[in-house]
């Protein structure tokens, strides 16, 4: 019982208060410099990250000696396969997210445009595309699906690691997105037995979603959409079947 409470101080209280505190830390520094409050929340957040990252990369080494969590050579050529998973999943997710009523403008979609204007698109690849994806996968593949992984079972780490992703997005679009996504994500870091590579993967779906979504979601057919669909479901099946599952091994520690 001690070490399952210990686990779970270690790999969910500790992160989420150094995350929360770091965002709080920032936030207040800011409203301090600035105090008209004239500052772009995506920058802040990147801004927050940074500084959790240089925290998180020591602390989850720790944790990954001090609970023995096994992990593999990183081999360039499982990449391959993440380049048409990420791709797929985007689109997937996106599309279907797109139908869901909105009942104001999605706050994060309009600081991120306004990151891109005040500042350039440089800055925000790094925000966006670079620090997050490090960020939330230590986090959420990292410390969360280890811990749960630790304390139930591979599918029940897979599930909830996804739902706790999903919910602190917080709005509905971005949550459906983040579920989605979030599922093959945490099964790809319990294949691969890595974080490195569920980086790499989120860092090419965040890539997408800034180069390539705008174009996809400005497709208005019904027909077309759907289509668009088929075709990444057909890349995400395939990708998924080459990637070979073995369920034998699934439903295991």
């Amino acid at each position: 019982m001690k070490s399952k409470i210990k686990i779970g101080f270690d790999g969910i209280v500790i992160p989420c208060l150094i995350y929360v505190g770091a965002s709080f830390f920032v936030s207040a520094v800011f409203m301090l410099a600035f105090k008209d409050n004239k500052f772009n929340l995506v920058l802040l957040q990147g801004i927050s990250n940074l500084i959790v990252l240089f925290i998180f990369i020591p602390l989850y080494k720790m944790f990954v000696t001090n609970y023995k969590i096994r992990y593999s050579k990183f081999e360039v050529s499982k990449v391959y396969y993440l380049v048409p998973l990420s791709l797929s999943i985007c689109i997937i997710s996106n599309l279907i997210a797109s139908y869901i009523p909105k009942a104001s403008e999605n706050a994060v979609s309009r600081e991120v445009g306004k990151l891109i204007q005040e500042y350039n698109i440089y800055v925000a690849l790094v925000a966006i595309a670079i620090i997050v994806p490090v960020v939330e996968e230590i986090i959420f593949r990292g410390f969360f699906f280890e811990t749960i992984k630790y304390l139930t079972n591979n599918v029940i780490a897979i599930v909830l690691s996804s739902l706790i992703f999903a919910i602190a997005h917080g709005n509905i679009e971005q949550g459906v997105y983040a579920a989605f996504a979030g599922i093959f994500l945490a099964y790809i870091k319990y294949k691969y037995k890595s974080i490195k590579y569920t980086i790499i993967m989120h860092l090419l779906m965040n890539l997408t979603t800034l180069v390539i979504v705008p174009d996809v979601l400005a497709i208005k057919d019904f027909k077309s959409q759907l289509f668009v669909i088929f075709i990444s479901v057909c890349i995400l099946l395939l990708t998924l079947i080459r990637i070979n599952v073995k369920k034998d091994e699934f439903w295991r520690k």
